[in-house]
């Protein structure tokens, strides 16, 4: 379904038949003409879904060509949602081919285009895994030890050589549910509960540490916060600075629906699960 209109700032949201894509969409629709890019159309969709694949040169270029024709050149915000993720672990060419390659290209492709600002959803997965009682800052250290995290870090060190003039955010996501759950890990491990499973009475890591997560409302609350242009961003003008700024969002304590670490929820897939800092709040996004 479109929604055109000449008057609104327009949005473009790659990734955006996704879980997050698909909520950002139907939040913005009111306000801002949404374009989304994906390698298939939805009918679905609050916004107006352009057929494009970041890992095709030609593809993107007639994906954006088709943005400008339609929409103008004028973009008030760029959300780059579209990446690759695995929850076997398993090795893949698509995390440098997609994630960190299809974030170059698309860079590259908005040069012809006044772009007020670049979001980009990397991942908490990226920061070094803290100690109890020691909270996980912007400018705590890093450590991607697996190809989904590795592949994170390098976009974001992409988006720092290709962006230009372009002010830049990244967004370093905790795991994303919903109250239909749509997380793999949790869902996993609430069956296992539910059905007392023997491994459910087992905690893959140190039972005082658990792993972050943040509902997808307040997710896309925090896109909402920087999604607009510079004049509609209200108290998040800050994160339209002409520098390249990095949040963790991982939320306050009790701002969000939590779980309870030593019930032994933790992303079982990820080798790093469990070690994360208690008491954040929120977490990660597994897309």
């Amino acid at each position: 379904m479109g929604n055109s209109s000449e008057n609104k700032p327009i949005v473009l949201i790659t990734g955006i038949t996704g879980l997050i894509g698909t909520k950002l969409a139907e939040a913005f629709v009111s306000q801002y003409t949404v374009v989304g890019l994906d390698v298939k159309r939805s009918e679905q969709s609050a916004a107006y879904v352009i057929e494009c694949d970041l890992t095709d040169d030609a593809s993107v270029t007639r994906g954006l060509t088709s943005v400008r024709e339609q929409h103008g050149s004028r973009l008030a915000s760029v959300i780059h949602l579209a990446a690759y993720y695995d929850f076997s672990g398993k090795p893949s060419p698509m995390y440098q081919k997609l994630t960190v390659e299809g974030t170059r290209r698309l860079l590259k492709a908005l040069g012809e285009f006044q772009v007020e600002q670049f979001l980009f959803s990397s991942s908490l997965l990226v920061m070094e895994p803290a100690e109890e009682d020691q909270a996980i800052m912007e400018s705590s250290p890093t450590k991607g030890s697996w190809d989904y995290p590795r592949s994170k870090l390098e976009a974001e060190r992409v988006i720092q050589e290709e962006r230009g003039n372009i002010p830049a955010v990244i967004l370093r996501i905790a795991g994303v549910y919903d109250e239909d759950c749509h997380s793999i890990p949790l869902a996993q491990h609430i069956s296992r509960i539910y059905e007392k499973r023997l491994e459910s009475y087992f905690f893959p890591g140190d039972a005082d540490h658990g792993q972050p997560f943040v509902h997808l409302d307040d997710l896309v609350v925090c896109f909402s916060k920087g999604g607009g242009t510079s004049q509609q961003a209200g108290p998040s003008r800050a994160l339209l600075d002409r520098r390249t700024r990095r949040f963790e969002l991982q939320g306050a304590p009790g701002s969000v629906r939590r779980i309870d670490s030593r019930r032994g929820v933790a992303d079982d897939s990820n080798p790093e699960a469990g070690r994360q800092s208690r008491g954040l709040g929120a977490g990660e996004n597994g897309r």
